[in-house]
Formats: C-alpha cells, structure tokens, sequence
C-alpha cells in the first residue's frame, strides 16, 4: 500500500512539473508570437520596397541557415525567381568582368582623344575591334564619371537679386482651378540655335491643361514673361478682365522656382 501511495505522489510530482513546463513553453510561444509580429511589421517597408535583387541577395547568403523556401515565405518572392537569379549570377559575373575591362578601353581612349564623348568614343571601339553599343559605353561613362572635354561656354541665367523681398506663393501649392484663366503656371527655357540663345516664356491654364499663350526672345528680361502672359491676356483666356490693352489683375501666375530671375514690373 505504501509503494502505491509513493507511485502516486511520484506521478503527481511528474505531472506537476510537467504541466509547469507546459505553461512556461505557452507563455515562450506567446512572447515569441508578439516578437514576430513586431518584427514583420518593422521589415514590412524592407520585404515590399527592397529591390529584388537585394532580397535574392539576402536569401543566398542565408540559405544555409534557414533553408530557401522559408525565407522565400517570408520575404513574399517566388521561389522560382530566386532560383532564376542564381542560374543568372554566372552571366552577371561575366558582364561586369567585361564591364570593367571596356572601362579600361574606355579610359585609354579618353586619355589619347579628351573630347571624345560616347558617340566618338564607340566608334573609336568599334574601329579597334571592340563590339560594344553605344548605351552601354554611355552607361560606363557615367559612372566612372568620364566625360568629353567641350568648348562650350556654359550659360548662365540671371541670377536673383540677395536683397530683394520673397515672393509669395499665392497659389498655397493648390495646382487645381475651378474655372479656366483663373490660376495660370509657366516655365522660362533656353534653348541654343544656330543664329544664339533663344528664350522661351509659357504659360499653361492649371483649369483646362492647355497652353493659352507664349513668348519668345533673345533674351531673358522681364519682358518676356509680360509678353507670354499678355498673349494670353488678349485672347481672352485670362479671367478677372475682359479683353482690353491693359494687364490682368485677378488671375495668378506662377512660375517654378527654377527660373532664376525676379522683376519688379506689375
């Protein structure tokens, strides 16, 4: 009787403990579910905006740990693309050996020819054999930062007066109008020709989407942009005026803050 009574308390003992163990291991599993869920949605921006190729990346270099297809899961690619990027990864190996040996083409080139640029310097590699397009010559140029010499002179806008006053943003950045002429937006370009610099003035309605008027000048004065809106003006696709010689008064044109230039006409 008393071995029996032993036995029982021994077996009481062991289910005790092991009911104990049991919720020790619910409260882990618990603790680690709060931990994942935690940690999903802080790499949720890194498995969604990643680029691919830095996640097929992330998975070869820890596929031994893990295993392919769960990293596949939790990183939501197909693990048939992963598998496409590694039978890839010997051709990519091969083109950027090649790549470097056409910078180093490209390089030697630049240094017999320095106003070469990537129309010339193709033709230069084709000439000495070296089959290679010229977007790809254009590509490695780029990034090794060779560019041709030019004789050009590089143009220079008017530059903006330091102690003149800011010019408010009327249109509080709202590019929508709820009737034509009312809101206008317009750009200052420069474009060279064979006779110099012409200066191109526009003025697009923000209501319609059209180009209600222009200007072009050899210059870049504030003439230009009272032409461009004065044509606009005159054709009635101005609101706040009916059509007369004078200037609009009621409609708002704003310009990019790219044009670097600032007048005191009205």
């Amino acid at each position: 009787m008393s071995a029996r009574r032993r036995d029982h308390r021994d077996l009481s003992a062991t289910v005790a403990r092991l009911r104990t163990e049991l919720r020790e291991q619910r409260r882990e599993i618990q603790r680690l579910h709060v931990e994942n869920e935690v940690l999903r949605e802080a790499a949720e921006p890194l498995i969604h905006h990643a680029p691919a190729r830095e996640r097929f990346a992330f998975i070869h270099r820890l596929r031994g740990r893990f295993g392919i297809r769960p990293l596949c899961r939790i990183l939501v690619i197909d693990h048939s693309n992963y598998h496409a990027w590694v039978r890839a990864k010997a051709r990519r190996d091969e083109r950027t050996i090649a790549d470097e040996e056409l910078v180093a083409w490209n390089l030697e080139t630049h240094t017999a020819y320095p106003a070469y640029r990537t129309e010339r310097v193709t033709r230069e590699l084709k000439r000495q054999g070296v089959e290679v397009g010229r977007r790809r010559v254009a590509r490695l140029m780029r990034e090794h930062r060779i560019a041709g010499i030019t004789r050009r002179k590089r143009r220079t806008l008017t530059k903006p007066d330091a102690a003149a006053a800011a010019v408010p943003d009327l249109l509080q950045r709202q590019f929508t109008a709820p009737m034509p002429g009312l809101k206008l937006t317009g750009a200052i370009n420069c474009f060279p020709t064979g006779e110099g610099w012409l200066h191109l003035a526009t003025v697009l309605d923000l209501c319609s989407k059209e180009l209600t008027g222009y200007a072009i000048t050899p210059h870049m004065r504030a003439g230009l942009a009272v032409d461009a809106i004065t044509v606009a003006h005159r054709a009635g696709l101005v609101a706040g005026t009916l059509r007369s010689a004078a200037p609009p008064r009621l409609s708002r044109w704003h310009v990019r803050s790219q044009t670097r230039s600032c007048s005191h006409q009205r």
